[in-house]
């Protein structure tokens, strides 16, 4: 089992704060994104060293070959919008597009997304880079995502040298690009030249034909690179203010802000309209498209056409103000449009990014490319997800069960039934290669082994007894299935490999000879016994002198083994001691909530007592993690986890 955790979408609350309480002195670790509270984006240069309670990779980074995946973060499939405000969005064509925003959580502040569309599926990461930066866009295999992070080759990983503008970035080739912001820096290869001819003004824009040929504009007005030296731009009309230019040969150059200004190698035009804070425009010559807040233009003539059918999805009427921020224009025509739904006057216009056919004059046809995971043979959102083999999920949805991959198809698996008439009812377990259904068959309850490649027969539960989440199972010759009565008495189905027999509540099965459970002890406080050859006596596990009980014993597999104390505290079973991992986490209240063990002592809270959500406990300390709200669910196992919140699904593997 692989696990890891990093410091994403918020914080870190340290408990062991001086050297010698169990923090190492490499124990620095890199926020790579997280939460935007407390942090500018437009001043920030580079990924900050922030101290964190243990070593983390938090840049190392990965997509499949179709969606995105951060190993260390939220990989969002269901819906795949960010369901908040989209910043920047850029692209090399209609099947490759990046975006970036922010997602409004539960925790104050938002967090910070990232996301890619291949034409048919989006998937965003949560808590990645910074919301606010642009994009720039060298290839379909080299694509710099604000100042830190660089889509390479098939990699994610962290930029060679940070980008310092914060406004816009153009790249001709993969040892030349360029950034404004307040300045203008060239990109060699291997770092980022101020241009020192053009001082610190406040740039906004910047475009080119070629790599001899960029245009730059801001608060000066244009500025012309020859490929040798800077050259004054022609002069804009008087009071003009440039926010975004495009540049498609030395005589036809557009450039929005406070008017459409077009260039035609001798002298500007102006092609006026009810709109005076244009944001973007694009052409690809045979036709151009103006944005702003409010409003789409279309050029027409010597003129721009607009009209309300043409406002959405930046709201329902052409307005100057409106929920869009930015946009993207495919080399086939495509015009993908970024919003905020919640900005004045954009009410009502829903979750974008938004794609508009190539050609279209209209706001007919537009369609947000948020996605749904379900479709005929496929899971919807909210079924019960596992990881399994080979990277594969299963999944459980209305009866029938899925193996599949999120950024691949899936496949409805062929479950034995001892009747046409069985019902499948559930799919739980701990252990990628141990997973369990539970089947139905008249008013018995049956179990069934799945071990990543085939189902085992179906073996009958205690009769009387209704299966729980669970079982608990780390080979094929034993498991332990909480269940209960109708009047709500708990106990433990026990399997020996053949048969399943009821005994106590709360028996965590580990081996065939195995057996854990959490008890009261005379003096009124939690213990652990074990079982082994038919006897249960006392091991030695002891509470922090602040806790009272044990809240649950969890497992990746006999030699690893915790049992959490109700205030944080963790001790780790490595198969010959116990040892404690982990202190008291700062809760106001004793904890609630079973955890989900990642291994290696660390453990997923999702509830915390007091004011704290849910993310990871090890050594003392809290990851929390902001961007899982308060009415999610999260599920899995070591494998993999997955988060469900009735809105959208998302999951994310571990590194450690």
């Amino acid at each position: 089992m692989v696990v890891a955790m990093t410091l994403f979408a918020a914080s870190c609350v340290n408990v062991a704060s001086r050297r010698g309480d169990g923090v190492d002195s490499d124990d620095a670790g890199f926020d790579a994104g997280g939460s935007d509270a407390n942090r500018s984006d437009a001043k920030e240069t580079e990924i900050s060293p922030r101290f964190q309670c243990s070593s983390f990779d938090g840049l190392r980074l990965e997509l499949p070959s179709r969606g995105a995946r951060w190993r260390s973060g939220w990989e969002q499939v269901s819906p795949t919008s960010f369901r908040g405000t989209t910043k920047s969005i850029a692209g090399t064509s209609a099947t490759d597009v990046w975006w970036t925003g922010q997602v409004t959580t539960f925790m104050p502040g938002n967090v910070t997304a990232l996301a890619h569309y291949d034409g048919t599926l989006t998937t965003a990461l949560l808590g990645v880079g910074v919301s606010t930066w642009p994009i720039g866009v060298v290839s379909r295999d080299e694509v710099w995502l604000g100042p830190h992070l660089r889509w390479i080759g098939g990699n994610l990983e962290r930029s060679p040298a940070s980008a310092p503008g914060d406004a816009a970035m153009k790249f001709f080739a993969s040892n030349d690009g360029w950034s404004v912001g307040e300045g203008v820096w060239r990109w060699n290869g291997t770092a980022w030249v101020a241009q020192t001819a053009l001082g610190t003004s406040r740039y906004t824009a910047i475009d080119g034909s070629s790599a001899s040929d960029v245009w730059v504009a801001g608060a000066v007005g244009l500025r012309h690179w020859n490929g040798t030296t800077w050259e004054n731009g022609p002069a804009l009309p008087t009071g003009a203010v440039v926010r975004d230019i495009r540049v498609l040969a030395a005589n036809d150059i557009w450039a929005v802000g406070s008017s459409v200004f077009h260039h035609d190698g001798t002298q500007w035009s102006v092609r006026s309209s009810g709109i005076a804070n244009w944001l973007r425009v694009f052409s690809d010559g045979a036709r151009s498209y103006f944005l702003a807040a409010g409003a789409i233009g279309i050029a027409q003539g010597n003129g721009i056409f607009l009209d309300d059918a043409n406002a959405a999805p930046c709201g329902r009427t052409i307005a100057t103000s409106g929920a869009c921020t930015d946009a993207f224009m495919a080399p086939t025509g495509e015009l993908f449009v970024g919003t905020n739904p919640t900005a004045a006057g954009g009410a009502g216009t829903g979750i974008g990014p938004w794609l508009r056919p190539s050609g279209a004059d209209s706001s007919v046809g537009t369609t947000s490319i948020a996605r749904t995971l379900g479709g005929p043979g496929a899971p919807s959102a909210a079924s019960v997800f596992r990881a399994t083999t080979d990277d594969d999920i299963v999944a459980f949805d209305a009866g029938k069960v899925y193996r599949g991959r999120f950024d691949a198809t899936w496949t409805e698996l062929d479950v034995p039934r001892l009747s046409p008439d069985d019902v499948v009812e559930r799919l739980s377990g701990f252990s990628s290669r141990e997973l369990w259904l539970t089947l139905r068959s008249g008013t018995s309850y049956y179990a069934e082994h799945y071990d990543g490649v085939r189902f085992g027969r179906p073996t009958i539960l205690p009769e009387g007894y209704i299966p729980n989440d669970g079982p608990y199972s780390f080979d094929a010759a034993s498991g332990g299935w909480p269940v209960r009565r109708a009047d709500g008495t708990g106990a433990t189905a026990i399997f020996d490999g053949v048969d399943w027999t009821p005994g106590p509540a709360d028996v965590l099965v580990v081996s065939p000879r195995d057996r854990l459970r959490l008890v009261t002890t005379t003096m009124g406080r939690g213990g652990v016994e074990r079982w082994r050859n038919g006897t249960w006596s006392t091991e030695p596990v002891k509470l922090e002198p602040s806790e009272r009980t044990f809240v649950s014993l969890l497992a990746t597999g006999p030699d690893d083994v915790v049992v959490l104390g109700d205030h944080g505290s963790i001790t780790r079973w490595d198969g010959g001691a116990w040892t404690q991992v982990g202190g008291i986490l700062p809760l106001s209240l004793p904890l609630m909530g079973r955890g989900i063990y990642l291994g290696e002592g660390r453990v997923w809270l999702d509830i915390f007592g007091g004011a704290l959500r849910s993310g990871v406990a090890e050594r003392g300390c809290v990851h929390m993690d902001s961007s899982v709200e308060v009415n999610g669910k999260v599920t899995g196992n070591a494998d993999r986890l997955f988060y469900y919140d009735n809105a959208s699904l998302r999951t994310r593997t571990f590194s450690f």
